[in-house]
């Protein structure tokens, strides 16, 4: 008999169930904090393969982002606190504000409505460590402070599939609602 040794589901629907009970399993275990978070982001690392995860939170001046928590392979010693800034920080934020749900950016590829030297700006230096493919999603809360959750790509180019999307945009959901409750 062989055993499987994948990590990955083959269906879509266990993909789900599973990571939804991970987060759930830290929600219920873990108290409230930065170690929760990033246990929680782990997780989320781990399902969707992705090398660094993060939440972060727009800066009051409107001008770039702070990472609060991260998870994975970042290059920097003391991730969280960071400030993210710049022209390419800038137009994503105004991208992820205008448009619901999660953005999918893979270096190789740029959009049309991303200026080219904002562009530029992003993948050479604003998203603080190497990166070749983002998949971003807004965290909405009702009463919570606004949050961006961040799963990004370094060893290599991915484009992420519909499902990663749809999944991605729940998780952000329930955080949401997490957020809310504890504010």
């Amino acid at each position: 008999m062989v055993e499987e040794k994948r990590i990955k589901h083959r269906r879509y629907e266990d993909r789900r169930v599973a990571l939804m009970l991970a987060i759930h399993e830290v929600l219920f275990d873990t108290p409230h904090g930065d170690n929760r978070d990033e246990q929680i982001l782990n997780a989320i690392c781990q399902d969707f393969g992705a090398d660094r995860a993060a939440f972060l939170h727009p800066l009051t001046n409107g001008n770039g982002v702070q990472l609060a928590v991260t998870a994975g392979g970042w290059e920097a010693v003391d991730a969280g606190g960071r400030q993210l800034v710049g022209s390419g920080i800038n137009t994503l934020w105004q991208l992820q504000q205008d448009a619901p749900g999660a953005l999918t950016l893979t270096r190789v590829k740029r959009p049309t409505v991303f200026p080219a030297e904002d562009w530029d700006d992003l993948w050479r230096g604003s998203l603080a460590d190497s990166t070749m493919a983002l998949l971003s999603v807004h965290l909405t809360p009702k009463t919570a402070p606004v949050e961006i959750l961040w799963l990004l790509q370094s060893s290599c180019s991915r484009e992420w599939s519909s499902q990663d999307r749809d999944l991605a945009e729940e998780v952000a959901a329930l955080i949401s609602r997490v957020r809310d409750k504890a504010s």
